[in-house]
């Protein structure tokens, strides 16, 4: 059975942009709530500059704009600074 993986930013982006080839089609869009809030829009292709900012806590133009909050159980979650 697979379940979630806590890895790094830089794992992620390795992951996504050098290992899974659908991500080198420029074939996968931003979905979810909150997007317009970063900049983003649903349903527009994730760049990979865009995508390595967001996973590293930073707004689009790489400029910090996420906090970094780890709960009690040691689980690190984003927060905007909106």
């Amino acid at each position: 059975m697979m379940g979630p993986v806590s890895q790094s930013a830089t794992a992620a982006s390795k992951y996504y942009y050098e290992k899974d080839p659908l991500c080198e089609k420029n074939n996968s869009r931003w979905l979810g709530g909150g997007l317009e809030a970063i900049g983003l829009e649903t349903g527009a292709t994730v760049l990979k500059d865009d995508f390595n900012n967001i996973i590293n806590g930073n707004d689009l133009s790489g400029g910090r704009s996420f906090r970094i909050l780890y709960t009690a159980a040691g689980r690190a979650e984003h927060r905007c600074r909106c």
